[in-house]
């Protein structure tokens, strides 16, 4: 009779117990899990920013690299572009003709040394971005992961809920 109802009852509350502890278990493990995809989400974020700072320092590097381009370009093209023979023929001595081709030839070396300059910025600044866009697909998926480990856990509390309003009727 009685005694048979209290101990089937017993039987009963212990499940239930069992049952929110093993839910209160799994909503630790899913806690956890989140705070493991926010650190992941806070290291990408900072990556992120790490990137954008980089990618103004070589966009002002690029720019100035352009800019002594330019003016390069410039101040070629308003000058007599000196031949060989104008060379030797307006020269004193033959020092003075080796002196003017070294400053010639050195003039065409930092000519070609910005424009390689700028292209090494210009692929800089592409792999930057590219670095950047990776940077933000990452923190999306872990935003998403985030997400869907809170409605987990919102689950399993809601679970929890309705195991305790179950146990109490």
């Amino acid at each position: 009779g009685v005694s048979a109802s209290i101990a089937e009852q017993n039987k009963q509350i212990d499940a239930i117990i069992g049952e929110v502890s093993q839910l209160q278990q799994q909503a630790a493990a899913a806690r956890s899990e989140l705070a493991a995809e926010q650190a992941k989400l806070d290291r990408a974020k900072a990556r992120l920013q790490k990137e954008r700072k980089h990618l103004q320092v070589v966009k002002a590097r690029l720019k100035r690299a352009l800019m002594v381009l330019r003016n390069q370009l410039v101040a070629i093209y308003k000058s007599d572009n000196p031949d060989t023979l104008s060379v030797v023929m307006s020269s004193a001595s033959w020092s003075d003709v080796v002196s003017e081709t070294d400053y010639l030839e050195s003039i065409q070396n930092y000519g070609q040394a910005a424009a390689s300059r700028a292209k090494e910025l210009r692929n800089e600044v592409k792999a930057a971005v590219r670095r950047m866009r990776a940077a933000r697909d990452q923190i999306q998926q872990a935003r998403d992961a985030v997400a869907a480990k809170e409605k987990r856990i919102e689950a399993s509390q809601a679970q929890s809920d309705d195991v305790h309003s179950d146990g109490s009727g």
